[in-house]
């Protein structure tokens, strides 16, 4: 989300030749917030995809370079990172000519083969990235401004999702397995790692009002709770999906836990009913199933996302 609230979303394209075929450019797509335009909120009804005002679709790399990560900073630059082309590149968009411009050169490295998974920039605006299933895998980081952009790498595992916690001054990793990483922000190469105990598969994390961490454990139908400041860290309470496979949490705006529910086994099977979903808990309660604690929505197939997806708005003195 950028701080006008439009949404930044990544269509990878090729996706490693699994579905859609090869030679496919990728590309990432502006969904306006401004309501005035011409668009539909009814999913029974949709309109074809270049038919919605609201929708803005730009090309970006090359043919199967496969954009998977990106990143809005404070100046509303765009940052992506492609992960089988092995780089980030910066854009710009413009509101007047309604056009996105590359900025600069592409951002490689000459030392590592990295993939970006899932990336996020932190309140100094460093950028942070896990890259895995292809290259070096593992967690890195670099300043965009540097006048010499060195990419440099932290730890050698097969990260997944990534937070950034501010206030800590951590990036929080998970692994595709049972373990959760600790990166401070001033000593990155020494990670320190939380085995969570029950957890098979965890993916996407977040943090709930009282600053606690929530894990998509997306092999038993779970999000679980870890305090950090807890004895070095333990594990809280646990959210039972209602779904299969969690992969992605969020905190909305009253302080509910959205999950992010996406069941592969579904993935284009003709008038299935079950689809994907997301649904909303309570942290405070997560046992709770009555409204307005808890609910779920269907949302089509495949939804996907790892961290807080929720929007941002820049704070002003009022006689601004």
């Amino acid at each position: 989300m950028d701080y006008e609230g439009n949404a930044w979303v990544i269509n990878t394209g090729a996706d490693q030749n699994r579905y859609d075929g090869n030679d496919l450019i990728g590309s990432i797509v502006r969904v306006q917030s401004d309501p005035s335009v011409f668009t539909s909120n009814n999913h029974d009804d949709l309109k074809d995809f270049g038919d919605d005002d609201a929708i803005q679709v730009f090309q970006v790399g090359a043919a199967n370079d496969v954009p998977r990560v990106i990143i809005v900073d404070e100046n509303e630059s765009i940052w992506v990172g492609f992960h089988e082309g092995s780089y980030f590149q910066k854009y710009e968009y413009d509101n007047n000519n309604e056009s996105l411009s590359e900025v600069g050169s592409k951002i490689e490295s000459s030392s590592y083969d990295f993939a970006p998974y899932d990336a996020k920039m932190d309140k100094n605006g460093i950028i942070w990235f896990t890259s895995r299933n292809r290259g070096d895998e593992g967690v890195y980081s670099f300043d965009p401004s540097d006048s010499t952009i060195e990419i440099k790498r932290h730890a050698a595992f097969t990260p997944y999702g990534m937070f950034i916690d501010n206030d800590r001054e951590i990036v929080w990793v998970t692994d595709y397995s049972d373990e959760l990483h600790e990166f401070s922000f001033s000593n990155p190469d020494n990670p320190t790692t939380h085995t969570i105990n029950g957890a098979d598969e965890l993916r996407g994390l977040a943090l709930d009002i009282n600053d606690n961490l929530w894990l998509a454990s997306s092999n038993t139908d779970q999000v679980i709770q870890f305090l950090p400041d807890v004895n070095g860290g333990e594990i809280g309470k646990i959210y039972e999906t209602e779904h299969v496979r969690p992969v992605g949490i969020g905190i909305g705006p009253l302080g509910f836990m959205w999950v992010v529910m996406r069941d592969d086994t579904n993935f284009r099977t003709p008038n299935d009913p079950a689809g994907g979903f997301i649904e909303k808990f309570n942290p405070l309660e997560p046992e709770r199933k009555d409204d307005p604690h808890h609910d779920v929505i269907q949302v089509g197939k495949l939804p996907y996302a790892y961290g807080n997806y929720t929007a941002a708005f820049k704070l002003c003195d009022q006689d601004q």
